[in-house]
This record gives C-alpha cells, structure tokens and sequence, in this order.
C-alpha cells in the first residue's frame, strides 16, 4: 500500500474547499466550477513535491533504488507553477467582473435617455441603517417609515446579493430587471430602490464608501433595456 494515497485523497478534497473559501460566498457556485477540477491535479502536484523530499532525504542510497527522483521534481515544480499562474489569472478576472457577469447586453436596440447618476455602498450612511443597543446590537433601519426594523446588510430591496452591476432606481418608471449601460462604469441591473431615488435617477452600487464618494453626482447619457423590451 502506497502511504501517499491517502494523502492525495485528503489533498483532492480540501483544496478546492481552501480556494473557494477565500472568496465571497454569491462567487462560490462559479468558482467551484472552475477550480474544483484542479484539486486532484494540484493533490498530485502536492505529493510529487513530498516524493522528491523523500527522495531527497535518500542520496546516500544507490542511484538504481530512486530512478525518477532527478525527473519528479523539475516537472512537479513546473507543473506547480503553471497551476498557480491559472489560478491568479482567474481570481483576477474574477476580481475585474469577467467571470462572475450574470447578464450582457441584449442583443435588441436600447433606449437612450440622460439621467443623473449617483453612487453608495452598503455601508450606514449610504443604506440608512445602524447597530442598535448603542452599537452593540443587530442592524436595523435608522430612518424613514421603516425605521427600528431588521436590516440584512449587503441585500436590496428586491433580495438579491449587491454586487458590482447593482443599480437602485425609481422603479415605478424602471422596474427590477431593467438593464442600464453606464458610460464609466459597464453594464448594470435595477435590483434596489431608495428614498431619494425618483425619476431619473440611478445610484451605482461600489464595493467601498470612498468609490462612491468619488463618483459624485454626474449626468449621463445611458442607455437602458426594459424587461420588456428583452423578451
């Protein structure tokens, strides 16, 4: 029996769990696809490094008792990093929006209109809420008709995750699901509202306060898709 083997099997099973565990939880689905394919390979990866320790630890013994040490360890460790490298790449286009996209333009003719254009983040002061019992409690609304109640911080008003594309509009003229193209800032989905949100008026959602901050308050010329002008 192979002492290794149980290593691999416990090596396959974690890693995809260790790589995934570090990123938000709306991206593991889709990162698990990605990337749990590379646990066996990067299992095996991880125990032709231990074999050529191991070999490593046998020089004094005759050349013919380890035959494959000299070849293990180059292509373990260019294997390795080739791995590495993929994985980087893909935590990096995950990070940039290319891999975690849930919807793209339509391929039917948008409306244009100009509208003014504002940012937030789920912080307080953005999303209205605060820590109750003097700071020491759970989040709960800290104003307007709804004030005192349970607040799920980074949830819209609709019950999807925020998330880079979020957009909070008046939706008595544009509905949950309308798509908007902003200039600066790419392809977004009506999924919140807000209290001063009417007409036409967009608030872009930015994973940081200072983001939204910079955005300001700016006019632009957008273009927008109606659910149903996609069906």
């Amino acid at each position: 029996d192979n002492p290794l083997s149980g290593a691999l099997r416990t090596d396959a099973s974690l890693c995809p769990l260790w790589l995934t565990k570090c990123l938000p939880r709306s991206s593991q689905p889709l990162t698990r696809h990605y990337l749990e394919p590379l646990g066996s390979v990067l299992a095996a990866c991880s125990v032709s490094r231990r074999h050529a320790t191991m070999s490593g630890m046998q020089r004094d013994t005759p050349p013919e008792t380890s035959p494959t040490a000299a070849t293990q360890t180059p292509r373990g460790r260019s294997v390795c990093c080739a791995l590495y490298l993929w994985v980087g790449a893909s935590l990096l286009l995950w990070t940039a929006g290319c891999v975690t996209t849930t919807f793209r333009p339509p391929s039917t003719r948008g409306r244009v209109a100009v509208m003014e254009v504002t940012g937030y983040c789920n912080c307080g002061k953005c999303c209205s809420w605060e820590y109750a019992w003097f700071g020491l409690g759970r989040p709960v609304v800290s104003s307007g008709q709804n004030k005192g109640r349970a607040k799920q911080i980074g949830r819209t008003s609709s019950g999807a995750e925020a998330r880079h594309g979020t957009l909070a509009a008046d939706t008595a003229r544009y509905p949950y699901g309308t798509l908007v193209e902003v200039p600066g800032y790419g392809l977004g989905r009506v999924e919140d509202t807000g209290s001063a949100i009417r007409g036409d008026h967009l608030d872009l959602w930015f994973d940081d306060h200072e983001k939204a901050r910079q955005w300001g308050r700016q006019r632009k010329l957008v273009k927008i898709w109606l659910p149903s002008d996609t069906r």
